[in-house]
């Protein structure tokens, strides 16, 4: 898992070590099969790193904030809210 919160990072949520997204997305996508993304990285400007990082495993990104750019863009999402 990454966060790019200072507060969380070196942390653990659900016995699973917070990575620091800035410096350790390329090691937290290594050992994922698939990508989980959350939509904010459209927001928040990693979305482009976690694309090129994940270029070789299934991506999946969730969450409300990605739905409008997923469909432009051809990305596989998952959404257990109102989305399509």
């Amino acid at each position: 898992m990454t966060d790019l919160n200072a507060e969380n990072i070196g942390g653990t949520k659900s016995g699973v070590k917070i990575l620091d997204g800035d410096t350790e997305m390329e090691q937290a996508v290594q050992w994922c099969d698939p990508v989980p993304a959350t939509g904010s990285t459209v927001v928040n400007g990693t979305i482009e790193r976690i694309l090129k990082a994940a270029k070789e495993k299934p991506l999946i990104f969730y969450g409300i904030t990605l739905v409008g750019p997923a469909e432009l863009l051809g990305l596989n999402r998952f959404c257990i809210t109102m989305c399509k």
